[in-house]
């Protein structure tokens, strides 16, 4: 019979001091844009290739996949953030709050102008009514708004 070795479940704070090594071995560079102060980090595996990095991640694949990567954790360790866990969710779910919220606002205003349209005496799919009543609702939803008042 065939033994496997199980490995240990790494913790958070391995997880990120792990990327972080790998960040300054692999010679990944954080950069500022002066006009924007955005801050970019270099790809350590590709030359000529920058991702967007802040507080709240990255734009790289591996950010996007695994919610954690070798830039953004460069990026807090020289910023002095914490690579806390529990620090770290609560500004993703600020972040996603904000976003359902921008997400709404857009959503409110495409309804809008679309029953402008209507009270204008323009033709306006019903499709495009059915959808941006669906985004308004779903996103108001999502952001913990009670009162959803839908036009239409």
């Amino acid at each position: 019979m065939e033994q496997r070795t199980v490995k240990p479940k790494e913790t958070h704070a391995d997880v990120m001091a792990r990327l972080l090594k790998k960040a300054q071995d692999e010679g990944v560079e954080l950069l500022r844009e002066s006009d924007s102060e955005e801050w970019f980090a270099t790809s350590g595996t590709m030359p000529g290739v920058i991702y967007r990095v802040s507080e709240h991640g990255c734009s790289c694949r591996g950010y996007v996949a695994f919610n954690r990567c070798k830039h953004f954790a460069l990026y807090l360790d020289t910023h002095h953030r914490p690579l806390d866990p529990v620090a770290l969710t609560a500004r993703r779910a600020e972040r996603v709050s904000d976003w359902h919220a921008n997400n709404e606002a857009h959503a409110r205003r495409w309804l809008s102008s679309l029953v402008a349209k209507q009270d204008r005496g323009e033709t306006v799919p019903e499709a495009d009514v059915r959808e941006a009543t669906t985004a308004v609702a779903l996103y108001a939803a999502a952001s913990h708004q009670p009162d959803v008042a839908l036009a239409a």
